[in-house]
């Protein structure tokens, strides 16, 4: 089709919109993947999310709250809520808990975003130090929930792997699920505003304090770019 919405309607029907943000580990010596993070919490803090246990990024632990807004949808109150998880919360004997959340995420919440390392038969890298990855041939088995979400994948070319993949698992279908992707390599410098892109336009509201819903071409746009030309994101 030329457009459509992501099905607010579906993602906000329980009251509660919840959002997890996964990061990938990172080879590379700078460590973009804690610095990305560091810049997302930061971020929610400087703007309009709360959190009573988080004050800064150094406080954030894998089990810590997420952190939360409101807004208005057709006259009732939806809380958003956003959780972020990345490699350095767990000790290396601890990594199994990083598969954890993220399964957890995929079986719970409204909209999961991997970002990280990627690429074709690549799965969801969760730290290099040491190596701890979720396996594209272990996709069919994740408890994805049957509900209607929105997985959202930063990584170097992940429109093949993770939605091939994925469309194997019984609990998903094109009818409950849509997959942002992308076609070429990411470069790990643009993590920062892709991460706020996407919190700013599927969390955008008026100055009446009401959700504004958005079309996925018109939140596609903000990403598709000059300065993300070599990238290009699409909506499955």
């Amino acid at each position: 089709s030329r457009d459509a919405f992501p099905r607010y309607d579906e993602l906000f029907e329980d009251g509660i919109y919840d959002i997890a943000i996964h990061f990938g580990g990172d080879y590379n010596e700078d460590r973009h993947d804690l610095d990305t993070a560091r810049w997302t919490v930061e971020t929610l803090l400087d703007g309009q999310w709360a959190n009573d246990k988080v004050k800064t990024f150094e406080e954030l632990t894998i089990d810590s709250p997420p952190f939360t807004r409101t807004f208005a949808v057709e006259g009732g109150e939806i809380e958003a809520r956003v959780y972020i998880y990345h490699s350095d919360m767990v000790e290396p004997s601890e990594e199994s808990r990083l598969s954890e959340v993220i399964k957890a995420s995929f079986a719970e919440r409204d909209v999961v975003i991997y970002s990280g390392h990627a690429g074709p038969n690549a799965g969801f890298i969760l730290d290099y130090q040491p190596r701890h990855e979720i396996r594209a041939s272990e996709f069919k088995e994740l408890p994805l929930a049957d509900k209607y979400q929105i997985y959202i994948f930063d990584g170097c070319q992940t429109y093949r792997t993770y939605v091939d993949d994925l469309m194997k698992n019984e609990r998903k279908t094109f009818d409950n699920l849509d997959v942002v992707t992308t076609v070429n390599t990411t470069p790990f410098a643009v993590g920062y505003q892709v991460i706020h892109e996407f919190l700013y336009w599927l969390t955008i509201t008026g100055q009446d304090g009401r959700h504004f819903p958005l079309s996925w071409k018109t939140i596609l746009r903000g990403f598709n770019t000059r300065r993300f030309k070599s990238v290009h994101y699409g909506v499955h």
